[in-house]
């Protein structure tokens, strides 16, 4: 197992300047490449894959290769685990509960491993080990921003990272804490808004990939990305046609529609003007259907 290298900027110390880490299941190894880029052009990059799929171990491979990222493995219950994240590429490793073998077996290998814990006792047990960084999970379930309140409050030498349950609507309440306390929230999204144009494209498509999805709406998605951008998403439309999912494409570009469509609806003004398919779909039909015309 090849260990980070002493000359790597320290893991850790970039989980803290960044603050925030997406966490995702991947089930498509072929999302993490785009989802790894679209983070570090948007400014995050970082990221943190579980091991809950088959897929993980080829994901982090392909999330190490991208120049720039910070790789974090999740979910690494196992010394076994952390030997084949490791291999992978990962510099940090995250576990959901303190277990003694494989914190001992990351000391041991110099790994950055960052355990789970939820009680006092948890958190006394990985300050034996010499360990600052930790993870409450599930902090929802264990009280939330309450708990972790009275826990930072005994607890101010170490750092903690909740994990679990934490969303949108509870966010605020967590952010408040972590200006008191010496908090880090690992797993919340950064906002889509924040990455341009192109890269919000490239994260869309990869969030699809790590779900099971039978139906793709793709609603212009070629309007402002560049030509590269625009090739990858129509590869990315064939292939997914090609898996026998089903693909809506809405577009006002006509040779956009003409090539990728076996079967169109032509609109206009909300009304439906002409359904078409095969040999039917040609410019001159699409554009009389639209314009109320008859195609020669």
């Amino acid at each position: 197992m090849a260990s980070p290298s002493r000359s790597d900027a320290s893991p850790l110390a970039a989980l803290r300047a960044h603050r925030l880490v997406p966490v995702v299941a991947i089930g498509d190894a072929d999302a993490a490449t785009a989802l790894a880029e679209a983070l570090v052009a948007g400014g995050l990059p970082l990221i943190e894959i579980t091991l809950r799929t088959e897929a993980a171990p080829e994901a982090l491979k392909r999330a190490a290769d991208v120049k720039d990222l910070l790789v974090v493995a999740g979910t690494v219950t196992t010394p076994e685990q952390v030997k084949l994240a490791v291999d992978c590429g990962a510099k940090v490793i995250v576990s959901p509960g303190l277990n003694p073998r494989v914190v001992e077996y990351c000391l041991a290998h110099d790994l950055p491993v960052i355990p789970g814990v939820c009680t006092p006792t948890e958190i006394e047990t990985a300050r034996n080990f010499g360990l600052k960084t930790l993870k409450f999970f599930p902090a929802e379930a264990y009280g939330g921003v309450r708990t972790l309140k009275a826990l930072g409050e005994v607890y101010k030498d170490f750092s903690f990272v909740p994990t679990g349950g934490i969303n949108l609507e509870n966010l605020a309440s967590y952010l408040e804490l972590a200006r008191r306390l010496n908090l880090q929230p690992l797993n919340i999204e950064r906002p889509l808004d924040h990455f341009s144009g192109g890269n919000q494209q490239k994260v869309m498509l990869a969030k699809a990939l790590t779900r099971e999805v039978r139906l793709f709406i793709f609603d212009e998605p070629t309007v402002g990305v560049d030509v590269g951008t625009r090739v990858a998403i129509y590869e990315f439309i064939r292939d997914l046609c090609e898996a026998g999912a089903a693909i809506l494409l809405v577009s006002s570009d006509l040779p956009e529609i003409l090539h990728l469509t076996n079967r169109v609806y032509v609109m206009y003004r909300s009304q439906l003007r002409a359904e078409l398919g095969g040999a039917e779909i040609t410019q001159d039909r699409v554009l009389g259907h639209f314009f109320e015309r008859e195609a020669a």
